[in-house]
């Protein structure tokens, strides 16, 4: 049997991971970060959704991410959260990361969490030259290649 998607790691030039939680390991990942995904075990079980963690070199978990599979066989990544529930945009470093990992996994981000300019999201990155450029035509681009019910943000 081939492994799907969300059973591989990824390992970054950094020393940081992403890797899969299984839905038993979740209420210590929850309890880790200071965040409610420990209650989405039953939803692990059944599929409806899949749980990857982001790893720093020591192994602590760092940012939580919600993804699942798309009627198209495409991922979107619904949720990516930092300790006590910070949205990722806010560590610029595990933002790049988890833009990397989405892009190398074809998931599209469909999250608040991920941007540093959206009404809500709590981020208020200062403009930076290129690469918050890159990441805004990397979202966009993503959203313009998907014709399953992607909604852009």
């Amino acid at each position: 049997r081939l492994p799907t998607l969300n059973e591989l790691p990824v390992s970054f030039k950094n020393g940081y991971t992403v890797k899969s939680v299984n839905a038993h390991d979740l209420p210590s990942l929850g309890k880790a970060m200071s965040i409610c995904v420990g209650m989405y075990k039953q939803q692990c079980w059944l599929g409806a959704v899949n749980i990857s963690a982001v790893y720093d070199p020591n192994g602590k978990p760092v940012a939580c991410l919600e993804w699942y599979y798309g009627e198209c066989g495409k991922g979107y990544l619904v949720q990516a959260k930092l300790f006590a529930n910070k949205s990722v945009c806010m560590d610029e470093t595990i933002l790049d990361l988890v833009l990397e990992w989405s892009k190398l996994n074809n998931i599209l981000v469909n999250t608040r969490d991920m941007g540093g300019t959206y009404e809500g999201s709590g981020c208020f990155l200062p403009p930076r030259p290129k690469p918050l450029e890159e990441r805004q035509t990397l979202l966009r681009s993503n959203a313009s290649q998907d014709t399953c019910g992607y909604m852009p943000l």
